[in-house]
């Protein structure tokens, strides 16, 4: 291994924006994007998990999700959509989802 390796990226350590962090809540820091490991407080550190998790979370209703399809975070509704245009790119669905589903999983994949 190399003798400058820290670890291996997957999480990373954040400092909490206005507001704080909510465990389980999608956070865009940066360039950096993911599901938030635990709550803090604003100002504290918390983990990321920036790729490779498979999370449920809220879908936006209305859409029907194919398996792979890519997904954004949409900050407006706090939830996952398949509309790139002025929201985050997050993942892509890990398992297809109906049009009347108000949660599907998404896969992580990183978004820098």
């Amino acid at each position: 291994m190399a003798q400058n390796y820290i670890k291996s990226g997957e999480r990373v350590t954040v400092v909490a924006g206005t507001g704080g962090a909510q465990s389980g809540k999608f956070y865009a820091v940066g360039a950096m994007s993911g599901i938030s490991q635990t709550s803090a407080e604003e100002g504290d550190e918390y983990e990321l998990d920036t790729t490779g998790g498979v999370y449920e979370y809220g879908k936006t209703g209305a859409q029907v999700w194919e398996q792979g399809v890519k997904l954004y975070y949409d900050e407006d509704t706090d939830t996952m959509t398949t509309t790139a245009t002025d929201n985050t790119y997050a993942g892509v669905a890990e398992q297809p989802a109906s049009v009347d589903a108000t949660i599907g999983r998404i896969m992580l994949l990183r978004s820098f």
